[in-house]
């Protein structure tokens, strides 16, 4: 005859195992609002990812606590990771959760660590998705199941990893030998975070910079991704941005010395005016409207043939544009006449 205790272990495992989809969906649906939370802030990341915990990892768990009640005591049964790029967007984003959701543990792994410490650091909380939710389909019999969310940057996860693969969970399972060099490649990593931090705020600064002296057109500003992102904001907001500013400054940096020269002809009227045409005529995918990409390769197909020549191999497309560049030549003719 089985113990009361196997017993206790079988029912318990049996109400939590029923749950197990409903965990995954959980899951699913943080995601899901964490990317609309990151994208409202434009905050951005390098991953979102989630996981449910496996039968013999939550069986493991159960029986190394000695939990009673299992399925209120395991909090992380369900786990979601966000992966951000710079040290302060953690807790922005750590911040906008609280808000959102029913937070109910809140932790910071850096907090554990004394100011000559150096380790494992991470925002750690533990969620419930709020009552209101709960009306909406999708979260239907999830008002009471735990989440916990795992917010950290890639340098951050780049340290949980090789830690984990390590299996050098506590000070004490650390090499006396190796500690100095542990602590020192953990310390270092915490410095290139700030480091990073600081290279985006010098680069927020120097757009500022940048904005100032196009608007005011006082002096050349060098093509750069920086200074293109700037003056595509400036001058085409409505549009999608570019996945590739790098590849853009490629283009143009043999026809182009400054962002200036470059903004002067793509708000040329008579050259707007030519591919808002161009826009009507061609069939483009998507919204049926150019990004801010195209809007600036088809300016310079238009105004410029080396250009074309250079970065077009479609002979159909090229013979479009030539028309259209032969249209620009005798509208600029007739504007000096």
């Amino acid at each position: 005859m089985p113990s009361k205790s196997s017993s206790d272990d079988i029912k318990n495992w049996s109400k939590i195992s029923e749950k197990l989809p409903l965990y995954e969906a959980l899951c699913e649906n943080i995601v899901g609002a964490l990317k609309a939370i990151l994208k409202d802030s434009s905050l951005k990341y390098s991953m979102l990812e989630f996981r449910v915990k496996k039968e013999d990892s939550i069986k493991d768990k159960i029986a190394r606590k000695g939990y009673s009640d299992p399925e209120y005591q395991i909090e992380d049964i369900a786990g979601v990771r966000v992966i951000l790029y710079y040290s302060n967007d953690v807790g922005i984003l750590s911040d906008l959760i609280d808000k959102e959701f029913n937070v109910i543990h809140n932790e910071d792994k850096s907090n554990a660590l004394a100011v000559n410490e150096v380790g494992y650091r991470s925002h750690h909380k533990i969620v419930q998705i709020p009552k209101t939710w709960c009306k909406v389909p999708n979260y239907k019999g999830m008002e009471n199941l735990k989440c916990e969310i795992q917010i950290r940057t890639v340098l951050m996860h780049a340290w949980a990893a090789i830690e984990h693969e390590l299996q050098y969970k506590n000070e004490s399972d650390i090499p006396t030998q190796l500690k100095r060099k542990i602590y020192l490649l953990s310390g270092k990593l915490e410095e290139a975070d700030d480091q990073f931090l600081d290279v985006r705020n010098q680069i927020s600064e120097y757009e500022s910079e940048v904005k100032n002296r196009m608007a005011a057109n006082e002096e050349l500003v060098e093509i750069n991704v920086d200074s293109l992102s700037v003056m595509i904001e400036s001058i085409y907001p409505d549009r999608e941005s570019p996945d590739d500013y790098s590849k853009i400054v490629a283009e143009l940096s043999p026809f182009y010395e400054s962002i200036n020269a470059l903004k002067d002809d793509l708000t040329d009227p008579i050259l707007v005016e030519i591919i808002e045409e161009l826009e009507e005529s061609l069939p483009i995918s998507g919204s049926g409207r150019f990004t801010s990409a195209g809007l600036i390769r088809v300016a310079q197909f238009v105004r410029n043939p080396d250009f074309l020549n250079k970065n077009l191999s479609s002979d159909h497309m090229k013979t479009i544009y030539e028309k259209f560049h032969k249209k620009y030549i005798e509208a600029l003719a007739q504007q000096k006449a």
